[in-house]
């Protein structure tokens, strides 16, 4: 059960990679993972919702008043596809954004920045984001993590700093899931920058679907069918004459021909000045209705 994942046992860094401070996150969001996955490969949502709010890029130089100058290169290798980013037309990339399908997501930079969105689907409308975050192991964090008790106050800080990340992406998201799963909007009407890797990304999910119908019959990769008697949980029409369809057919159609509903409003009066009760025993069934005497007495 991927909730009960004990992240202590993941490794902390791979081999070959630079030094870093691996810190972790655990983070969960009401919607889709397609949505999540989506938001974290659109490069330039981030110079807008997230303006000056994330300090590894904003470090390099990604913030809003550079983004006339953000520069995007598609790439495919393979493990899956994504875009290299710099300022400019000249220098080498800044920043590296990638989708390793079927839901993992790198960010990456210059300055040794790594961080990897595993966007774990657990049911519509629910994921569970694993993030690894690998913060460059300088002198400074070299000695912060040799003292005892500051590596977990770094560790809370970097995960606040995450929860507040998503709940800015969380509640944009959700507007998003609104207008297009509820209200019938297209997912993306006219590019931008950027929008190309959405559009390969929406293009993998497509084709993963096909696939998953024609080689196991399956039409999501949720639950939609269950196995056993699918049994009618409300309760059928009727009347007080009886259930039997065909006998409520010609009740009904009796009363409708008479103009007469089965059932009527109470009135103070009848259609004939008598008085009538509201709920309950109605008065002019006690005028009309004559006490039947029998030999146990009257009833």
């Amino acid at each position: 059960n991927i909730l009960e994942a004990d992240v202590e046992l993941l490794p902390s860094r791979r081999e070959g990679d630079m030094e870093t401070v691996p810190i972790d996150t655990v983070l969960d969001y009401n919607v889709d993972y397609y949505y999540i996955v989506e938001n974290n490969l659109d490069s330039p949502h981030l110079f807008y919702l997230h303006d000056g709010s994330v300090p590894p890029i904003a470090s390099i130089g990604m913030k809003n008043e550079n983004l006339p100058k953000l520069k995007l290169t598609a790439f495919t290798d393979d493990c899956g596809m994504g875009h290299l980013g710099k300022l400019g037309s000249g220098g080498r990339p800044k920043k590296l954004l990638r989708f390793d399908p079927p839901n993992v997501v790198r960010h990456g930079g210059v300055s040794g920045f790594e961080e990897e969105f595993h966007c774990v689907p657990i049911a519509p409308q629910r994921t569970r984001v694993l993030l690894r975050q690998h913060l460059p192991r300088g002198p400074i964090l070299s000695t912060i993590t040799r003292m005892p008790g500051l590596l977990p106050g770094l560790t809370l800080i970097v995960n606040m700093w995450n929860y507040q990340i998503a709940l800015e992406d969380g509640n944009v998201m959700q507007g998003q899931a609104s207008r297009i799963e509820d209200w019938g909007s297209p997912r993306l009407l006219v590019g931008g920058l950027g929008d190309d890797l959405i559009k390969r990304f929406w293009s993998w999910r497509s084709k993963a679907h096909q696939n998953l119908q024609l080689e196991h019959d399956m039409e999501s990769p949720y639950h939609v069918n269950f196995s056993g008697v699918k049994e009618n949980p409300g309760i059928p029409t009727g009347t007080a004459y009886g259930d039997d369809p065909a006998l409520v057919n010609k009740v009904r159609a009796s009363a409708q021909g008479r103009n007469t509903p089965l059932v009527s409003a109470s009135h103070d009066v009848d259609a004939f000045g008598n008085a009538v009760g509201s709920w309950g025993i109605k008065q002019d069934y006690m005028q009309e209705t004559q006490p039947l005497h029998t030999k146990m007495g009257s009833l």
